[in-house]
């Protein structure tokens, strides 16, 4: 079944980080490789590089999660889903 068309990086974190911890630099490299959308709004991004836009946007929605409760870094650097999640 193929997986529904993400609008933000919000659903692929919580989805990746269901499967363990990771840094932010080894989010950055699965999202690449699952090539997944640069941005929620090219045209607010449209002044940056391309590919800091997509990382800026990952890292804009991992700290929205983290604010929420559903995500929080751990004391070795990874990101971890917390138990609210759950």
């Amino acid at each position: 079944m193929a997986r529904p068309a993400d609008t933000t990086f919000q659903p692929f974190i919580v989805r990746t980080l269901t499967r363990g911890n990771y840094t932010t630099e080894e989010l950055y490299s699965i999202a690449r490789t699952r090539k997944l959308a640069l941005t929620r709004s090219r045209r607010r991004d449209a002044s940056r590089p391309t590919q800091f836009a997509w990382q800026h946007q990952l890292r804009r929605d991992q700290n929205a999660l983290a604010r929420q409760g559903v995500i929080a870094r751990n004391g070795d650097g990874t990101w971890g889903l917390t138990s609210y999640a759950y």
